[in-house]
Parts: structure tokens; C-alpha cells; sequence
């Protein structure tokens, strides 16, 4: 008598929990956060910019120091990592 093989035996024991994604959400390491800051620059052209920053105007900071004279329309934390975005590039 041939006995029948069941997935489990094919491809080993496996692990059917679900995680929520609160809990892959707070599994993730938290380091600096990445903050967008949409401006125009002194020459009236519109630019976007991503910077490192542990707050809001500190990353606007960041961004009047590098840019200078600037007007900001919209600074908010990204949805990726400064480094996620630079391999986009």
C-alpha cells in the first residue's frame, strides 16, 4: 500500500500566522526619519528635496542653509528612507 505525501511533507513544517501591520510596523528599526520639503528657490523654480532630520524645522533648516533664501510650501516625513530614494535616482 503506497502511503499519500502530504505538502507538509514536500516542502516541511511551515508557519501560516499573520502578522498585523501594527506589529510589522513597530518591528521595523526606527532610526532618523526622512523629511520631504517642497520649496521654490530664489529663482522661483519649484523643487523638492529629501533630508535626514530628527524634526520638521530642523530639516527646513537643513534645507534654508543649503538652498538659502527659500520659501517652503510643504515639508512632511517620507514614506521611504533617504537611502531607498537615492537608489530610485
Amino acid at each position: 500500500m503506497v502511503d499519500q505525501l502530504s505538502l507538509e511533507d514536500i516542502l516541511g513544517p511551515f508557519n501560516c500566522e499573520a502578522k498585523s501591520t501594527s506589529e510589522k510596523f513597530l518591528a521595523k528599526p526606527h532610526g532618523i526619519p526622512t523629511y520631504a520639503v517642497d520649496f521654490f528657490d530664489k529663482d522661483l523654480r519649484q523643487k523638492l528635496r529629501w533630508f535626514e532630520a530628527k524634526t520638521k524645522s530642523e530639516a527646513e533648516g537643513m534645507a534654508k542653509k543649503k538652498y538659502g533664501e527659500i520659501q517652503i510650501v510643504n515639508t512632511y516625513i517620507s514614506d521611504r528612507s533617504l537611502k531607498e530614494i537615492m537608489e530610485l535616482d
